[in-house]
C-alpha cells in the first residue's frame, strides 16, 4: 500500500473529519467543526494561504494520520516572531507501525522556522527529540486544594484495595463504616484551618473587573511591560481575543486588576465541565514582572473565585520563580514539571536567546494545554 505524507488543503476538509472520527471517537465533536476552523483556518496569526495541517494519505484518499501546527505570535527579545505549537498528531491504529507519526510530524517541523511542544505524549516526545528539538524552561504545576469529597475519597481507596478479594472484603467494611465521610470531615476542616491563616493580599486600592472582551487599551498596557519578558507569547488585545473569546467550547472568565483607573494585570479563569474532574485552572495570569501587589490580588482573587464555585482544587502553571513564590503564599503546592521542546531555524543571536535558561514565560494556556475536555 502507498500512503503519501503532504500538507492538506481545504478541500481535504471532509476526509479529516472522517479521519477525527476514526481517530478521536466520542471526543471528535470536540475537535472539529468549530474548534477546528478556529484554530486552522481562522487563526490569524497562521500563513495565510496554508491549512497548518499535514496528512498521511493512501492512494484511496483515506487520511490515516496526521500532525498539525496552531501558530502564534511570540516575541524574543525585541523581534516578534511566529511559534508553531505541534499538536494533534495521531496514528489510525492499523496503520502505526509505518513510520507516518514521525514522518507527519518531520513535514510539520520542517515547514516552520520556530517549532514546539509542550504537552505531549511520550511517543511525539520521543520523535520531536529525533527531531533535533532541544528542551527550553521547565514549566511548573501547581495544585491547590480547595475541598475533600467523600466520593473521591472513596473512589480513592477503592482503586488501592479492590486489586484482590482481601482488599475488596477490607474496602466493603470501611464503606459500612464511612471512613471516606470522616476523612473527607478531617480534610475539610485541615483545609479551613490552613486558609485562615493563608497570606492575604495588601489592601492596595486594587479592583478586580470582569469584562467580555480585551479593548484596545489592552496593547498600551501590554507595551508597557512585555520588556519584563525575555521570551513570551505576544500577549495584546488581537491574540487574547482569539485564544480567550472565540474560542469554542471553553467558556474562559476574564478579568483586569485596575487601580487608580489604570490596568495593572489579568487573569483568565476556567471552570472545568464535565467529562472534565471538579476543578479550576487558572489558565493565564500576568502582571508586571516586579508588581507584586498586583500578581497577589489576582490569585487571592482566583482562589476566592473558584471556592464559590465549589471546586475541589485549582491548577496553575508557570516558568516564572516571582510567580511561583507566590502561588506557594497562596497555599499551592508544586505537582510536577513539564519540559517543553523546541526546534528552530532562526539565526544567532536569537537561537542563543531561545535556549539559554530563564528566558521563557510560559502558563496553562499555551500551546494547547488548556483544550477540554482535559484528560
Amino acid at each position: 500500500m502507498s500512503i503519501t505524507v503532504r500538507q492538506a488543503t481545504i478541500d481535504d476538509k471532509l476526509e479529516i473529519f472522517s479521519f477525527l472520527d476514526l481517530a478521536y471517537g466520542e471526543n471528535a465533536r470536540f475537535k472539529y467543526p468549530e474548534r477546528w476552523e478556529w484554530q486552522f483556518v481562522h487563526n490569524p496569526f497562521k500563513p495565510l494561504t496554508e491549512l497548518p495541517v499535514w496528512i498521511a494519505i493512501t492512494e484511496e484518499g483515506k487520511i490515516v494520520g496526521q500532525s498539525c501546527a496552531m501558530y502564534e505570535p511570540i516575541k524574543v527579545g525585541n523581534k516578534t516572531l511566529t511559534i508553531a505549537w505541534a499538536l494533534d498528531a495521531i496514528v489510525l491504529p492499523d496503520f502505526r507501525g509505518l513510520n507516518l507519526g514521525f514522518e507527519t510530524l518531520r513535514t510539520n517541523c520542517d515547514t516552520n522556522g520556530l517549532w514546539a511542544g509542550l504537552s505531549m505524549a511520550e511517543s511525539s516526545r520521543h520523535i520531536l527529540t529525533k527531531l533535533g528539538c532541544l528542551p527550553i524552561d521547565r514549566v511548573a504545576v501547581f495544585e491547590r486544594r480547595l475541598r475533600v469529597d467523600s466520593e473521591s475519597v472513596s473512589h480513592s481507596i477503592g482503586h488501592r484495595l479492590n486489586k484482590n478479594i482481601f482488599g475488596q472484603k477490607l474496602f466493603i467494611c470501611l464503606e459500612r463504616i464511612k471512613l471516606a465521610k470522616g476523612v473527607a470531615a478531617c480534610g475539610n476542616l485541615l483545609i479551613k484551618i490552613r486558609d485562615k491563616f493563608m497570606a492575604k493580599p495588601n489592601d492596595n486600592g486594587i479592583q478586580i473587573i470582569q469584562i467580555d472582551h480585551f479593548e484596545n487599551s489592552l496593547d498600551t498596557w501590554w507595551d508597557s511591560i512585555k520588556a519584563d519578558y525575555p521570551i513570551i507569547i505576544q500577549r495584546d488585545s488581537k491574540f487574547l481575543n482569539w485564544k480567550f473569546v472565540d474560542q469554542p467550547f471553553m467558556n474562559y472568565q476574564r478579568f483586569l486588576a485596575v487601580k487608580d483607573g489604570q490596568i495593572c494585570g489579568y487573569v483568565i479563569l476556567r471552570c472545568a465541565t464535565p467529562p472534565e474532574s471538579n476543578r479550576g485552572i487558572i489558565a493565564d495570569i500576568l502582571t508586571q514582572r516586579q508588581d507584586k501587589s498586583a500578581l497577589e490580588s489576582l490569585v487571592a482573587f482566583s482562589v476566592d473565585f473558584f471556592k464559590h464555585k465549589n471546586l475541589d482544587l485549582i491548577e496553575v502553571a508557570s516558568t516564572i520563580d516571582d510567580y511561583m513564590n507566590i502561588f506557594k503564599r497562596f497555599g499551592f503546592k508544586k505537582l510536577k514539571e513539564m519540559r517543553p521542546l523546541v526546534q528552530t531555524k532562526v539565526s544567532l543571536p536569537v537561537a542563543e536567546m531561545i535556549f539559554a535558561p530563564d528566558n521563557w514565560f510560559l502558563g496553562r494556556s499555551d500551546h494547547d494545554w488548556d483544550q477540554f475536555p482535559l484528560g
